[in-house]
């Protein structure tokens, strides 16, 4: 677990956990969320995007305190001796930092990173540590000076693996010059990187608009080709979506009884599948009828906002 002071050094400096969002790599994380936290405390319209660092998920939480299970696991595996880590900043560019859970002793020239992987998302360690994890890795061997960097992954409670990660420095060349041009862009020049994909801009939008203020404004012209940018958009996915509508519908008709067909293509399958539970009727069942309103408030879902389009009548 980080300390206060190294949690107060992370928003001064760019560290390992870090360099995979502002790489696109990590898939709860972009480059706004690190921006957001280095700008923590500046008078800016954009509030946090992410938890302040301190403030994390359940499954981050319980990550920290499996951290020492993880390492004594490891030691047991490859008999060693493990000594925990401050943070280091890199000797020639101070805004890069990292903290590698374990260092490996008496050489220090290979560190122990310590991941708890949860059921749901073992899958992404099929093949390895996911990029991300490489990445931070990578970023650990450039700042700390180190050879290699050993992933120790606890997958699902239930498998323990280690995966050695060797230092690359193409990679890390790569890594750090993208990084350094990313700090001194919208750092140290205070300026609001762009969201990686689409997902992330949406993300990112409702993050700081949650709810509508009622008004109904004129679009301005910037606006209005935005506008007309997502009418034609859209007219080429209804396109797209009527022609694979009717290619399914065809398909379905040539399977007719049976389960599949194979093609050079692909599997094309059009199999039994049990109908979904109507949990309405199923909470009305149960509470003889109707289902009281308090109970059902009770059990709501945070408010959100609901994108709809309607097409002027003259069609502009």
């Amino acid at each position: 677990m980080l300390t206060p002071t190294q949690l107060e050094q992370r928003t001064r400096t760019l560290g390992a956990s870090e360099i995979g969002s502002i790489m696109g790599a990590n898939p709860w994380a972009g480059p706004l969320d690190v921006w957001s936290r280095k700008r923590r405390g500046k008078n800016l319209d954009l509030p946090p995007v992410a938890p302040p660092d301190g403030q994390t998920s359940t499954a981050a939480a319980l990550g920290h305190e499996l951290e020492p299970v993880i390492a004594e696991l490891y030691r047991k595996a490859r008999p060693c001796e493990l000594a925990t880590s401050g943070t280091e900043s890199h000797p020639l560019h101070p805004w890069a930092s990292a903290t590698p859970d374990r260092i490996i002793l008496p050489s220090k020239t290979a560190a122990v990173e310590c991941k708890a992987v949860g059921g749901r998302m073992s899958y992404a360690w099929d093949n390895g540590p996911p990029d991300y994890v490489r990445l931070q890795c990578q970023w650990q061997m450039w700042v700390c000076a180190l050879d290699r960097v050993d992933v120790a992954a606890l997958l699902a409670s239930t498998r323990f693996e280690i995966y050695e990660v060797e230092r690359d420095d193409d990679q890390i060349r790569e890594v750090g010059e993208y990084a350094r041009y990313w700090w001194q862009e919208y750092i140290v020049g205070d300026r609001e990187p762009p969201a990686d994909s689409p997902a992330e801009a949406l993300r990112i939008a409702k993050k700081r608009y949650p709810a509508d203020d009622g008004e109904t404004a004129n679009a301005t012209v910037g606006e209005c080709a935005l506008v007309t940018r997502y009418v034609e958009a859209k007219a080429q996915a209804d396109e797209s979506k009527a022609a694979v509508d009717e290619a399914q519908a065809e398909l379905c008709a040539a399977i007719g009884a049976r389960k599949s067909l194979v093609s050079p293509a692909g599997k094309a399958s059009w199999s039994n599948a049990a109908g979904g539970i109507k949990w309405r009727a199923v909470a009305e069942e149960l509470s003889g009828g109707k289902v009281d309103p308090a109970i059902a408030n009770k059990h709501r879902g945070d408010p959100s906002r609901r994108f709809r389009f309607t097409k002027s009548k003259n069609g502009s």
